[in-house]
């Protein structure tokens, strides 16, 4: 009898991807009891998310429509206690409350019910103007972080009436949380953010990453306050010749838990890098696996003082051009930040910002860096936040010529800057630069340096008698990749083709993207 289960795959934290047999009535839960007895990890420490969105344990394979070959995302959260404020109606602190990231907000209710003496029903939770439903949903996924403060309020009782009226009323009540929600979907503050930020960590650019760490807990913890739905991911980005030894690039996937992005950024070591240039290639193909949201405002931070390697380097005949053009066809502006002032440097991080509707920063100084990492963020949230920062700045005598001038390029505006097809004469002293890296049709080198071991994940010096290996780190492309590496284009718009990656979460095979 032929088996009706569905093949799944779940791409784990580590990278590893997994496959499952499912079937339509199986819960999600267990499925994340099984992944959790895999990694030896509790069982509510694990999420399983697809195109970013949590899905719900209690929920079956048959309603969230998964089919063959889905590609879901594993995260594995981090136990954490959290130290929560509870306030007033006016806003003033009544109590407080230690409580785990994992417990659901039902426990939540009940612990804040049992202090206040009154009974669960008759409560109102809110954080951030936000009315928070008592479900199962775990706190953390809640957006309810270390110092968080709710607001709990006493919900009228109800007024008995005519059935009809009372009828109405009851039905007012009910819907009040509802209600509530949709109206904080408006909310300024409401905007969903996802930055990446990519770190060169060989030689000297090592020190602009330890730089970060020292206010890295304080600048995420503000963000998650002032942009509630934004989550970052952390790059570290070595060269081909520290795979094998080190990494070349390791990769946090985006999330909004503080702890995690602290504990990479702590944890992670310095490269070597051998000599320039680096493989910034591979963190913007690496860039396009991170769990990124449809809806949500999408960008990459590529901080770095040199250029990538051409084509050639690899086997995999990585184009740092054709990566460049699938992030912008899903959606992800590059900001392309500039430490040193090497000119041919200058010319990749300019094109890599102009091409993705991004901005180009020059980073003169180590001191900038951690505004820069606030300033970003707010650029892509709302309108004013970024001036609001500017003025904070300002008022507390923080300002400094440094500053202001990286202010100024973050407010210059994507439409004004040249796209990928341009032939402007002004730019021909740029399009006629003689390195392989730049203009394709000079990589002529036959023999590459570095081949990829996909059973280790690792790139190995290329042996021309080495035994064979499995180096195939994607799957084959099912339609050419525009032809951007010389960037003459005839027309103002392409269509690009994303292949379908078990590695992926995503689960489009074709997007559209508008080339600047």
């Amino acid at each position: 009898m032929a088996s009706n289960s569905t093949e799944v795959y779940i791409k784990l934290p580590t990278g590893r991807s997994s496959r499952y047999d499912t079937y339509p009535s199986q819960s999600i839960g267990e499925l994340c009891e099984k992944i959790a007895g895999e990694e030896n990890v509790r069982t509510n420490q694990v999420n399983l998310k697809y195109q970013g969105k949590i899905l719900d344990p209690s929920k079956t394979i048959r309603q969230y429509g998964v089919r063959v070959e889905t590609i879901l995302k594993a995260e594995i959260l981090v136990p954490q206690m959290l130290d929560i404020v509870i306030c007033r109606e006016n806003g003033e602190p009544a109590d407080e409350l230690v409580i785990s990231n994992l417990e659901p907000v039902s426990k939540l209710f009940q612990e804040i019910a049992t202090k206040m003496s009154e009974n669960i029903s008759k409560l109102q939770i809110k954080i951030e103007g936000r009315v928070l439903q008592n479900s199962a949903t775990k706190l953390v996924d809640a957006g309810i972080a270390r110092g968080s403060s709710v607001v709990v309020s006493k919900l009228p009782d109800k007024v008995e009436s005519r059935p009809s009226e009372g009828a109405k009323a009851q039905a007012a009540e009910l819907d009040e949380a509802t209600r509530q929600n949709v109206l904080s979907s408006f909310n300024a503050r409401g905007k969903h953010v996802e930055v990446a930020f990519s770190f060169d960590t060989t030689g000297s650019m090592y020190s602009y990453l330890t730089e970060v760490r020292r206010k890295l807990r304080e600048c995420c913890t503000r963000l998650i306050q002032d942009i509630p739905n934004i989550r970052i991911s952390i790059i570290a980005q070595g060269d081909y010749c520290d795979s094998e030894s080190l990494y070349a690039v390791r990769v946090l996937d985006l999330t909004s838990d503080v702890q995690s992005l602290v504990d990479f950024a702590n944890n992670v070591p310095s490269t070597s890098g051998g000599d320039s240039p680096e493989c910034y290639e591979l963190v913007l193909k690496k860039a396009q696996q991170l769990d990124w949201s449809e809806e949500s405002a999408k960008a990459l931070v590529m901080i770095g003082d040199l250029y990538p390697h051409p084509p050639s380097y690899t086997d995999q005949h990585i184009s740092w051009r054709d990566e460049l053009d699938v992030l912008t066809g899903i959606g992800v502006r590059v900001y392309g930040v500039q430490a040193g002032q090497s000119s041919a440097g200058g010319l990749f991080y300019r094109e890599l910002a102009e091409v993705s509707g991004g901005c180009y920063l020059n980073l003169s100084h180590m001191d900038v860096i951690t505004d820069m990492f606030l300033a970003v963020c707010y650029n892509e949230g709302e309108d004013d936040m970024l001036e609001n920062f500017e003025q904070e700045l300002v008022q507390a005598g923080n300002m400094t010529d440094r500053k202001q001038e990286m202010f100024r390029q973050l407010k210059e505006k994507p439409e004004t800057k040249k796209s990928a097809s341009n032939t402007n004469t002004s730019n021909s002293s740029q399009r006629n630069l003689q390195e392989p890296w730049w203009d394709v049709t000079l990589d002529t080198t036959q023999t590459p340096q570095f081949v990829y071991n996909a059973d280790r994940d690792i790139w190995l010096p290329f042996r021309a008698q080495s035994s064979p290996i499995r180096s195939v780190i994607t799957t084959p492309r099912e339609l050419r990749r525009p032809d951007s590496t010389r960037r003459k284009k005839e027309k103002s718009s392409v269509e690009c083709s994303v292949r379908p990656d078990s590695t992926r979460s995503r689960s489009k095979a074709k997007v559209g993207c508008s080339v600047m």
